[in-house]
């Protein structure tokens, strides 16, 4: 049986995913984590783990990974996250490697030291395939990177069958909030780049001037202290501060119980990729508020599925979203968009396919 070699960290819940879709295309999987030690298995899929030490295992982990190659003689290699660091001088001198990027690794509004980014272009040069999730990122590749066009393959991945299961409403997060109340809900990671200070901002603004009871679910997930330190204070001194609901990560399985219990999607990042968050609200047919990103343009259309906002219509987004969205049209057109793109099924193929091109 041939066997792909994955390189990824497994705290991603999203990697996770992917190496159980490699998987299913038949291949013999193992793993490679030089970032985390705490996930053992995953469905029978084996794992290779190391030290718990950032600077140790950076200078070990190019030895580690010739040493594995040698031994496990795979077909494949697929690099998950293109930030390779170290172990880009053993995977350029290789011919059977895939590098699926993520819009943290190539986003040109995303900065790097020199070191990195040199590591991260002689990655992608060199490397046989190349896997983005929008035409818009294969743009950036196409334009900030000089890949070339054949190289470059749209693999969005789908979504876990958990995800497209019929979920009854219930009160998911016993917040106690009453069910005439409509729900915001803000995903996404507590970072600056994602801007949950404007979010809550014109929130805030927008419960004063409208009148509105709804409510607004934050999530606290891979929190920056500073960043959360200044939120709490922000609603804290808020008049509406009882209708803000500071969450803590939720598990990932646990994620469409969630949103199915919520009524609308805030995500106000100052740049992208195509987030998976973004592909699983579309599942629960969800009405969207985001910043007006070429690449979200694929998918969502401005006052139909979706409301694309800057810092000036921020406030109205939640208006329009509340008040004048359609709910049949846009939960009709979300859901079916996800039935017929995001199936993990047609996704298989496309990366079955890429595998089978090397001996």
């Amino acid at each position: 049986m041939k066997k792909v070699l994955i390189i990824g960290n497994l705290a991603s819940p999203l990697i996770r995913d992917r190496v159980l879709l490699s998987k299913r295309t038949g291949y013999n999987v193992l793993v490679l984590d030089f970032y985390n030690v705490s996930v053992k298995s995953i469905d029978g899929v084996r794992i290779k783990t190391f030290v718990n030490n950032r600077v140790l295992i950076k200078l070990l982990a190019p030895f580690l990974l010739i040493y594995y190659i040698a031994v496990y003689k795979p077909n494949v290699i697929h690099v998950h996250w293109a930030l390779q660091d170290f172990n880009s001088f053993v995977l350029i001198w290789l011919k059977n490697v895939i590098v699926s990027t993520m819009g943290s690794d190539i986003m040109p509004e995303v900065k790097h030291d020199f070191i990195r980014v040199f590591f991260l272009k002689l990655l992608l040069k060199k490397s046989k395939y190349v896997t983005s999730k929008s035409l818009y990122m294969k743009k950036v590749l196409l334009e900030h990177y000089d890949i070339s066009d054949k190289k470059i393959k749209i693999l969005k991945w789908g979504l876990d069958k958990i995800f497209f299961k019929e979920y009854k409403k219930e009160n998911f997060l016993n917040l106690n909030i009453s069910r005439h109340k409509k729900i915001f809900l803000c995903l996404r990671a507590m970072q600056p780049l994602y801007r949950k200070q404007e979010i809550l901002d014109a929130f805030i603004k927008y419960k004063k001037v409208s009148g509105s009871t709804s409510v607004l679910i934050v999530s606290k997930f891979s929190a920056d202290k500073k960043y959360l330190a200044k939120i709490e204070e922000t609603i804290s001194k808020s008049d509406c501060r009882n209708d803000i609901f500071l969450i803590d990560t939720v598990e990932h399985h646990q994620i469409p119980r969630l949103l199915n219990y919520v009524d609308y999607i805030v995500m106000f990042p100052v740049s992208d990729g195509m987030p998976q968050s973004l592909y699983e609200s579309m599942v629960f047919g969800k009405f969207l508020i985001v910043p007006e990103l070429d690449h979200y343009k694929e998918i969502l259309i401005h006052k139909k599925n979706a409301y694309f906002a800057d810092e000036l219509t921020l406030v109205d987004a939640f208006n329009f979203a509340e008040y004048k969205s359609d709910k049949i049209i846009y939960e009709r057109f979300n859901k079916k968009y996800a039935k017929y793109f995001l199936t993990q099924d047609k996704q298989i193929m496309i990366l079955k396919y890429l595998y089978d091109q090397f001996k």
